[in-house]
């Protein structure tokens, strides 16, 4: 059982004065994401779906990149929201930073990739297991260092649910 939203993604580099943005989404809608799984009916969507959720279907209204894998409990299912290309090239310091929300099985496992060859090989990854993502239902900030030696990378939500019959 997954189900989880992510709201308000945002790389962001750091300068000596301040921060500044280098790519944001508040996932008010899917464009430039390539939202996939291995079932139709078990794949991410941009929407309020979550809206069972105790701390709310977002963050920041209107949506947010939902993993809705509720129907897909009981057998293997990959679920997988892709960026578009961000350019990391000439940043200081950037740091990959979102919002989760999530009520997940234990089987489940969720990770935060990062590549730079469609993800044959990965930059950074980061495995929202309960030691690093421990509040359930409450909209809580992830954080992730990345180079600017990566150059052009795409970021890959992942989440596996191996099913309830391990």
């Amino acid at each position: 059982m997954i189900n989880v939203s992510l709201s308000a993604l945002a790389l962001c580099f750091c300068t000596s004065l301040a921060p500044a943005q280098i790519f944001s989404t508040a996932f008010d809608d899917e464009s430039g994401w390539d939202l996939s799984g291995s079932y139709a009916s078990c794949s991410f969507g941009v929407d309020g779906t979550s809206a069972s959720m105790m701390g709310g279907p977002f963050r920041s209204p209107p949506a947010s990149l939902n993993a809705q894998n509720w129907s897909c409990d009981d057998f293997y299912n990959e679920t997988q929201a892709t960026s578009p290309a961000i350019d990391l090239t000439g940043s200081t310091a950037p740091t990959l930073s979102f919002w989760c929300n999530q009520r997940t099985w234990s089987e489940a496992s969720r990770f935060v990739q990062v590549s730079h060859d469609g993800f044959a090989t990965l930059d950074a990854e980061l495995e929202l297991d309960y030691a690093e993502c421990p509040d359930w239902e409450v909209w809580h900030q992830h954080s992730l260092a990345l180079d600017p030696a990566f150059g052009v990378v795409e970021v890959r939500f992942l989440f596996i649910i191996g099913g309830v019959l391990f």
